[in-house]
């Protein structure tokens, strides 16, 4: 083992990875979805109204996330193959008055617990940039080896990847080689895409997955829905803080 703490990424490294054959131990599973239920009205302002230890849970750094978005105001919405197509263009229709139209998260896909810096709101439906800096913000303070991440509509997310990685702030870059990144799509949302995206994204053709099912962030979307009519009219701090807590919960 390395006495010198500026090397710990690469501690114990060769032990690990000695066999190809027990590289699925080293499998980061994470899963990403939005919630179209946790709407926020523009009822009152930051001044008024102002978030409390901005960054230091599950929402995403607010000042740097909106700071981002500035420069991404006329990015087009994640188009999807499946038939859940006609949901994606409902939820961008129901956004007058909102500041927020939904939540973006990233929960591990094992275990459902959610990932620091792991939720962020959305202004106009579910937009790479949007998506982008929520699920990088998750990987933050994280020594990867491997990723495979869950998502609804991988088919799509997977294209340019990298690209619009490198279009973020440096900070959120990963040191990750493309043969390590694996997109699928959990079980309940695969049958709906057209034929060509089954096999390669789904879970039960790819080696060293187990058995998952990629939908451990739908559980928890149940778990919070019940905060929506509550947080619904709440400023932007007050409602911060109240989601924290349930997403610390849930």
């Amino acid at each position: 083992m390395s006495e010198n703490p500026t090397t710990f990424f690469t501690v114990n490294c060769a032990e690990k990875f000695e066999s190809p054959n027990q590289c699925y131990k080293y499998f980061l599973f994470l899963a990403q979805d939005c919630n179209f239920r946790l709407i926020n009205r523009a009822v009152s302002t930051a001044a008024n109204d102002p978030i409390i230890g901005d960054g230091l849970g599950y929402f995403v750094n607010h000042a740097k996330y909106t700071e981002y978005l500035r420069t991404h105001v006329s990015e087009e919405e994640i188009s999807s193959c499946s038939g859940f197509q006609v949901l994606f263009l409902a939820n961008r229709k129901r956004v007058k008055g909102l500041r927020t139209s939904g939540v973006g998260g990233v929960t591990c896909a094992r275990h459902n617990m959610w990932r620091p810096n792991g939720i962020g709101d959305l202004q106009l439906g579910e937009r790479y940039c949007n998506m982008d800096f929520i699920l990088f913000s998750a990987l933050l303070n994280t020594i990867l080896f491997y990723l495979i991440l869950s998502y609804n509509i991988a088919c799509q997310y997977g294209k340019n990847f990298w690209k619009r990685m490198a279009d973020l702030p440096a900070e959120f870059h990963i040191n990750l080689s493309p043969d390590r990144v694996w997109f699928k799509v959990p079980n309940f949302h695969l049958p709906p895409h057209k034929r060509p995206c089954h096999s390669p994204f789904s879970f039960h053709f790819m080696w060293g997955a187990g058995r998952p099912h990629g939908e451990t962030i739908e559980q928890n979307w149940e778990f919070t829905n019940g905060a929506a009519a509550s947080t619904k009219m709440m400023g932007l701090g007050s409602r911060a803080s109240t989601l924290e807590d349930l997403f610390a919960f849930s």
